[in-house]
């Protein structure tokens, strides 16, 4: 289980628009993925056969079933990591063992002082935007609840794929808590161990060939 470093919710106020860098270079269209399976499809699977999934449900993030919530992730995406100029903004698809992923960006300068919690990041720190109608959570709830397995378990790949150990997650949680009104902005940041990591890529590679024969199928 990979250890929580910090949460924090995020307050934007308005003059910190202006400290904005416009983003640029998202293609038109969304490149054409690289042979062979995508990580996302294997922990969709794989999701579904633990029963983090019912049977024939999608992730929220499934373009192909929910283009608008796709849709509201990009700009989430965009808009937030315009925020920070240090970040390497979609740092290209990386493939290894024929399994795919594309992370949202890496960093190398991360905050160090996230909820007064000091650390010094020693390599690649990976960086995900996530736009979610799923409640806040606290960050034991994070590490812990099987709602936020698919992401721990994409950012132990991302981890694989890009040399990191490290993932801080910038979350839009559009509905908050359910409680009060209006979209919260939460950070997570997790450390995975080099043995959660290889665990994590093991288990992709054991349900590679399933998840792809069952999408040839469907």
């Amino acid at each position: 289980m990979p250890t929580l470093i910090a949460e924090k919710t995020v307050k934007l106020e308005f003059e910190d628009l202006a400290r904005r860098v416009s983003l640029i270079g998202r293609p038109a269209k969304p490149p054409a993925r690289a042979a062979g399976v995508h990580q996302s499809g294997i922990l969709q699977y794989v999701a579904q056969k633990i029963g983090v999934l019912k049977p024939g449900e999608s992730d929220e993030e499934d373009c192909a079933v929910y283009p608008l919530i796709w849709g509201l992730g990009q700009a989430w995406e965009e808009w937030i990591f315009s925020f920070y100029p240090d970040i390497d903004w979609q740092p290209g698809e990386v493939t290894i063992d024929g399994i795919s992923g594309n992370a949202d960006g890496v960093s190398l300068d991360m905050d160090c002082e996230l909820d007064s919690v000091p650390w010094d990041p020693i390599q690649t720190v990976i960086e995900e935007a996530k736009s979610t109608y799923k409640s806040t959570a606290t960050g034991d709830e994070f590490v812990k609840d099987p709602k936020w397995w698919m992401w721990r378990m994409q950012g132990g790949a991302y981890c694989f794929l890009y040399g990191a150990e490290v993932v801080r997650w910038h979350v839009a949680h559009l509905r908050g808590n359910y409680r009060d009104f209006g979209p919260v902005y939460k950070q997570y940041v997790l450390r995975y161990s080099p043995v959660e990591i290889r665990q994590v890529w093991t288990m992709l590679i054991s349900h590679k060939h399933l998840a792809a024969a069952e999408k040839g199928a469907a």
